[in-house]
């Protein structure tokens, strides 16, 4: 059970999301055409990403990211504002 009021957009469990929600996890791990978008669209405002992934290298090149803790393995990006 999470806090209250805290909303994930996914997690590592094989729930049945919608298609949407895989969708755009796809778009946003390989950093495909308007994986910027689903960060804004879906409000997004911390990600765990593999250490030097897609999608860490992407958020590196972002003004409004920055990563907030990392190990070998992971990074956790939050947004400036």
């Amino acid at each position: 059970m999470g806090a209250a009021g805290v909303r994930v957009f996914l997690d590592g469990r094989a729930d049945p999301y919608p298609a949407t929600v895989w969708a755009d996890y796809v778009r946003l791990a390989t950093l495909h055409p308007g994986w910027r978008d689903v960060l804004r669209r879906r409000r997004i405002n911390a990600v765990v990403a593999e250490r030097d992934g897609p999608l860490d290298q992407g958020l590196g090149f972002e003004p409004a990211w920055r990563p907030a803790y990392g190990d070998a393995s992971f990074r956790l990006w939050i947004t400036r504002s």
